[in-house]
């Protein structure tokens, strides 16, 4: 299948912000956004937290760590659920931009584990 940016979209960039003094995870916008959308569907039940999503979305950068403790934890988990989504729909292709993105996934994971055990 392969990892194809939308048409205007490419150069555009993203980031989830975990700890004021750690480095932002940083990524195209289209490939923010698709994890974005994956993520909504562990939210669905979190309205107010499905707000935090399309805002940060809007901003371009999501700030986990000026979120409360609980719904920095429910983000997270959304977001590495939606990790784990995206590297199963996208597992076993030879594209070199999929696997730079598979590789981008496994240290966002690596990054919302150390963030929010």
């Amino acid at each position: 299948m392969g990892v194809v940016p939308p048409v205007g979209r490419g150069p555009l960039m993203a980031s989830i912000a975990f700890r004021s003094q750690d480095d932002p995870w940083v990524v195209a916008r289209w490939a923010f956004d698709g994890l974005l959308c994956h993520a909504r569907d562990a939210l669905s039940a979190h309205p107010r937290l499905l707000h935090e999503l399309d805002a940060a979305q809007a901003r371009e950068r999501l700030n986990l760590a000026g979120l409360s403790e609980e719904d920095g934890r429910l983000i997270a988990m959304a977001l590495a659920g939606a990790a784990d989504t995206v590297r199963r729909l996208e597992q076993g292709s030879d594209d070199p931009l999929t696997i730079s993105w598979l590789d981008a996934l496994a240290d966002l994971k690596r990054r919302l584990g150390q963030a929010h055990p």
